[in-house]
């Protein structure tokens, strides 16, 4: 069966919505979008299945993604699916991209949760060293 691709991101300043859809124009294919950066975009579920490629966009600062997000990663779902993350850290005179992909094999897995945490704890500089 054809893979569908799927654009999901939070872009305040359209930087991280750039990037998302210029990795979008390189894989070459038809594409549905999940602009998130409005309150009124957050509000229903998203369900992802095995066909589905998901490419999400969040911009970081310093090093996390906004916050305001957390709740709402709760509503994104994810069976099988191809999650292909991207993370713009940007300032006014240069734009960085870092992309990585993941996948998730959990039925009705929150892969949006999974990928996040596993963002958050690698950025978060917080573990068990307590001789900090």
């Amino acid at each position: 069966m054809k893979r569908k691709l799927n654009l999901l991101y939070f872009s305040p300043t359209d930087g991280t919505k750039k990037i998302v859809k210029e990795i979008a124009k390189g894989m070459d294919l038809d594409y549905k979008d999940f602009n998130i950066t409005l309150v009124e975009n957050r509000k229903d579920e998203l369900y992802f299945d095995e066909n589905d490629i998901v490419i999400v966009g969040l911009p970081t600062y310093a090093g996390r993604f906004p916050k305001l997000l957390q709740p709402y990663t709760e509503k994104i779902k994810g069976n099988n699916t191809v999650i292909e993350q991207t993370v713009n850290q940007s300032s006014d005179e240069n734009t960085e991209s870092n992309t990585t992909t993941d996948e998730t094999n959990t039925e009705d897995s929150n892969a949006t949760e999974e990928t996040t945490t596993q963002e958050n704890t690698e950025n978060s500089g917080t573990g068990n060293n307590s001789a900090e």
